[in-house]
């Protein structure tokens, strides 16, 4: 009795404290919308939309010289620019229900000082990625640095007050000033100039950021025709030139910071592109194409052990492939390879899909053991994409069975990705664990480049995956790894939609035969401290094709613990950034 009469204390209290709708209509501590609607949801949108625009009168007075820069008038300009802050998830939002009938009333409201938790927010998005943007500056990551710090202006203009200081970070000031610091400590050399054909000539470029190779960069210059998109890789940019640009004697080469194609990466980007101001960064590179005065040098053999017993073979497999990409010829696939459909369909793929191109220059390649073979890492080769309006620096590895036969090509994700991975491993065991996730991740983006998509639907499958043997194999799980969540990441059901939504995207684009390129701003390679064998590879993937665009966190758990290495857990989180919400290893327990 004495708790039925305590519950209904409790509630007589709450009643007595909460606000009527006129109570807070009158008050001036409170922004306010209201509809009516036969269903629930639109009359909750609507009045949300309601709400949106008598806050944006609050803000409108301290807008007006961004409004002035836009195409739109003040009042379009602050509604347009309040609706990118996803009013309708914020947390501190209230809502009153009244029935009218068969009509549903919906009053919601916010406190005026809770608005500003929703400034505050987008501060602390604005300082995450800058934080990031120097990371990536500091593995000379400068194509994402870059794009990072420009992302961070556009959410920055999108505040009501021009002048941000954050932190005790003056952002208003700091974020175009490290652009142009970037940008001042590029370095552009011509490595070499070759001339391939009489309508051809290739140019190899060196990139160094503050006398370090930069790691990935994006560049357009104006050949004299069209405007051309170069990316470069590991410290060096292959640039292809062909008819009358073939005469050009120097380029003036520009750094891209905008990425436009990537803006989803981030929704309030997206959301704030063609409504806040976008500041120009104009940065040219005068590049010289002086002719080399040697001549390209056999390739440098390295190998980790002596008197390697198929090395001959895997040299003269190695030759072979490289004068057949040479050719250009497909016709002569089946008789170089005339057993193996497998390499055969590869060959066909570097062609057909990424237009390939062994790049002419010095070099030094590896012979390495590897699982279940050896592997020689790696050739420089220049890929183009016609409808993307790009041509990219990769490398490709090429895998041999025991016997020494060609039997697998990947392409690398960053050259001296396994040189990270492996870095201060000294455990042999530990060691080719390693290498092993770092080959399975060059199968996963080779599979999108080549367009296999059954391999991409095994990986995702609900199975778990043998992740080693040129052909992803799914096997029974022999255990169960259970995941919990931990503050905003994303619950159980989110991540099986967002895999499946996913696959569906690549069938489709892949059906539809376009362009597509598939690259990585991040590698992170993670041991479980608890359970030796275990690891977590988590990467930031951005994703491109001739009509659709994407970037995201991609997570795989791969356990080494039984006769053959198998991933367990996978997930894709579309266009996240914040670490709180990305998916680690600590969420998964053995049951």
């Amino acid at each position: 009795m004495r708790k039925i009469i305590l519950i209904l204390l409790i509630f007589l209290v709450g009643s007595l404290c909460a606000l009527s709708k006129e109570e807070i209509m009158r008050s001036k501590d409170y922004h306010y919308g209201e509809a009516t609607s036969n269903v629930y949801q639109e009359a909750r949108d609507r009045a949300i939309k309601d709400l949106s625009e008598k806050i944006m009168i609050s803000v409108r007075i301290s807008t007006i010289n961004q409004a002035e820069e836009s195409n739109l008038s003040v009042d379009e300009y602050v509604k347009s620019v309040i609706e990118t802050y996803s009013i309708a998830t914020f947390k501190n939002l209230q809502e009153i229900r009244t029935p009218t009938g068969s009509r549903m009333n919906v009053f919601v409201y916010i406190k005026r000082s809770d608005m500003q938790a929703i400034f505050e927010e987008r501060k602390q998005l604005i300082h995450d990625i800058y934080r990031q943007a120097l990371l990536f500056e500091k593995n000379a990551n400068i194509g994402s640095a870059l794009k990072y710090l420009y992302y961070a202006i556009i959410l920055k203009n999108s505040l009501p007050d021009e002048r941000l200081v954050y932190q005790d970070i003056a952002f208003h000031t700091v974020l175009p000033a490290k652009i142009r610091e970037i940008m001042s400590n590029i370095r552009l050399n011509t490595e070499s100039v070759r001339e391939l054909s009489e309508s051809q000539k290739q140019v190899i470029l060196t990139m160094r950021y503050k006398n370090q190779p930069v790691q990935y960069m994006r560049f357009h210059f104006w050949d004299g025709s069209n405007q051309v998109y170069l990316e470069g890789k590991d410290g060096r940019a292959v640039i292809s030139l062909y008819g009358a640009s073939k005469e050009l004697c120097k380029i003036e080469a520009f750094p891209d910071y905008s990425y436009y194609e990537q803006r989803r990466e981030f929704k309030a980007v997206a959301d704030l592109w063609d409504l806040v101001k976008k500041p120009e960064f104009s940065h040219g590179i005068e590049v010289l194409f002086e002719e080399s005065k040697t001549e390209i040098q056999p390739a440098k053999l390295i190998t980790e052990q002596s008197n390697l017993p198929v090395e001959e073979t895997i040299i003269r497999e190695t030759n072979k492939f490289i004068e057949l990409i040479k050719s250009k010829d497909l016709s002569k696939i089946a008789s170089y390879y005339p057993k193996d459909e497998f390499i055969q369909k590869q060959i066909r793929a570097l062609f057909n899909n990424n237009n390939i191109q062994i790049v002419e220059t010095d070099t030094k390649v590896e012979i390495k053991t590897v699982f279940d073979g050896y592997e020689l890492r790696s050739i420089p080769v220049l890929t183009k994409y016609p409808s993307l309006n790009k041509q990219t620096t990769d490398n490709l590895v090429l895998d041999f069975d025991k016997n020494g036969k060609l039997n697998n090509i990947q392409f690398t994700v960053f050259d001296n990705m396994l040189e990270l991975a492996t870095k201060g491993i000294e455990d042999e065991e530990k060691y080719l664990q390693r290498k092993t996730l770092v080959k399975f991740v060059e199968k996963y983006r080779s599979a999108f480049l080549y367009r296999d998509v059954d391999t991409i639907e095994k990986l995702f499958s609900d199975e778990a995956v043998i992740i080693v043997g040129r052909v992803l194999q799914t096997a029974p799980k022999t255990k169960d790894y259970q995941y919990t969540a931990f503050g905003d990441q994303p619950d159980i059901d989110y991540i099986t939609f967002t895999k499946n939504e996913y696959l569906n995207n690549i069938r489709n684009i892949f059906k539809a035969n376009e362009d597509i390129h598939l690259g990585y701003n991040t590698f992170k390679l993670v041991a479980k401290n608890n359970e030796p064998g275990v690891y977590a590879v988590s990467m930031r993937q951005n994703y491109a094709s001739t009509r659709y665009s994407d970037e995201g966190y991609l997570f795989l758990l791969i356990d080494f613990n039984e006769d053959k290495p198998k991933i367990y857990v996978r997930s894709w989180q579309p266009g996240e950034w914040s670490d709180d919400k990305m998916i680690e290893i600590s969420n998964f327990r053995i049951n």
